[in-house]
C-alpha cells in the first residue's frame, strides 16, 4: 500500500507543478462568480481564498482557483488528491526526504526548502522551490480516506506578501466530507446546534444514526454519539436520572445493563450529570458513559459506548474530550 502511494505522490508532484505554472486557455477560464469558500464537496475538502479569487475548473483536479484577472501578482491554486494517503505515512521518517527528491527530478526545478506543517489538524510536510522564474509552494496533507498536493504558484516580485496570503489559506483548510453537518476544523469537531468538541486522537467522523446530529467511531468499534432532548431544560439529580433510565435501557440493551454510577459535572458552565453503565450484548461485556447536559431550549445527551476492555484504557482520552465541549 505504501508502494502504491508513494508512485501517486511522485506522479501528483509531477502533474501538479506544470499545471500550476499555466495560462489562461479555454480549459483555465475562471468562473464570472467569486467565492471566499472553495470546496470539493466530494472530496471533503474546503477552503478561504480572498475576495475577488476565482474557482476554476480542470479535469482531474479537485480544487483549482487563482487571483483576479490582470492581476500582476496573481498566485494560482491547484489541489490534487493521493489515494491511500495516510497521516501515519506523512509521519514516516524519510517522507519529506522522498518528497523532495521527487521535486528535485523536476526539469528546471531549484530546491529552497521544505519542513513540517500541521494542517486541518493532522500532519503536513511543504516544500518550497522556483521553476522558470515562478516560486512554487507545495503542501502534502491528508484527510480520512485519501491524501492532497496543494501547488500554489507566484511571482518573485511582492514573494513575501504572497507567501503570508498562502499561508493564511493553509490555515483555513478544513477535511472531512459532511456527515450529519459535522466537520472537523483543526481537530475540533463542528457540528449542529453550536455544539463543538474536541476529537479524540485517533478517531474520525460516522454516519449518523436516527435521532443524532453527530457520530464518531473510534478504534475497536469504539463510538461516540450525541443528540438533542427537547426535555432537557433544567438541571437533574444524578439519583433521580437513574431511577429513570436504568429500566428504560433495560429494555433495549438487556437485564444485563446496571448503572455503576451517577455524579454531578460542569460542562460549559451548564450542571450536567454523568452516568456509567455496564451491560453485555451479544456475549461480549461492555461499558458506556452518558452525559446529559440541559439547556435553554432543549438539552444534549452524549453517549460513549465501548468494549469493557478498552473502556479504562480510553476514558482519558473521552474525558479530555468532553472537558473540551462547547455550545454556543
Amino acid at each position: 500500500m505504501l508502494h502504491r502511494t508513494s508512485k501517486f505522490l511522485v506522479v501528483t508532484l509531477w502533474l501538479a507543478v506544470p499545471f500550476a505554472l499555466a495560462q489562461e486557455n479555454k480549459e483555465n477560464k475562471p468562473r464570472k462568480t467569486a467565492s471566499r469558500w472553495i470546496a470539493s464537496e466530494k472530496h471533503g475538502l474546503k477552503m478561504r481564498v480572498p475576495e475577488g479569487w476565482q474557482k476554476i475548473q480542470n479535469p482531474g483536479v479537485v480544487l483549482a482557483a487563482k487571483g483576479a484577472a490582470g492581476d500582476a501578482g496573481t498566485v494560482g491554486l491547484n489541489v490534487r488528491s493521493v489515494p491511500g494517503l495516510t497521516h501515519s505515512e506523512i509521519n514516516r521518517k524519510g517522507f519529506a526526504e522522498q518528497m523532495r527528491g521527487v521535486a528535485l527530478k523536476l526539469e528546471g526545478y531549484a530546491f529552497v526548502g521544505d519542513g513540517k506543517v500541521e494542517i486541518a489538524g493532522g500532519p503536513g510536510v511543504w516544500l518550497h522551490g522556483t521553476r522558470s522564474g515562478i516560486y512554487l509552494m507545495q503542501y502534502i496533507f491528508a484527510g480520512e480516506a485519501q491524501g492532497f498536493v496543494a501547488t500554489f504558484n507566484y511571482p518573485a516580485e511582492g514573494a513575501e506578501k504572497h507567501a503570508k496570503l498562502i499561508a493564511a489559506i493553509v490555515d483555513s483548510i478544513e477535511i472531512g466530507a459532511d456527515k450529519g453537518g459535522a466537520r472537523v476544523v483543526k481537530g475540533r469537531v463542528q457540528a449542529a446546534h453550536g455544539f463543538s468538541l474536541q476529537m479524540p486522537k485517533g478517531w474520525k467522523l460516522d454516519t449518523v444514526s436516527a435521532g443524532a446530529f453527530l457520530a464518531m467511531a473510534g478504534p475497536n468499534k469504539m463510538s461516540i454519539n450525541a443528540r438533542v432532548e427537547a426535555s432537557l431544560t433544567s438541571p437533574l439529580d444524578p439519583k433521580a436520572i437513574v431511577t429513570e433510565i436504568e429500566p428504560a435501557l433495560k429494555k433495549v440493551l438487556g437485564e444485563s445493563y446496571q448503572i455503576r454510577y451517577s455524579r454531578s459535572v460542569r460542562i460549559h458552565k451548564r450542571a450536567a450529570v454523568w452516568v456509567e453503565a455496564r451491560y453485555v450484548q451479544k456475549g461480549r461485556k461492555m461499558r458506556n458513559l452518558q452525559l446529559f447536559v440541559p439547556g435553554k431550549k432543549h438539552g444534549f445527551i452524549l453517549t460513549f459506548i465501548a468494549p469493557a476492555s478498552d473502556f479504562s484504557k480510553n476514558i482519558g482520552k473521552i474525558k479530555k474530550a468532553i472537558r473540551s465541549i462547547r455550545i454556543d
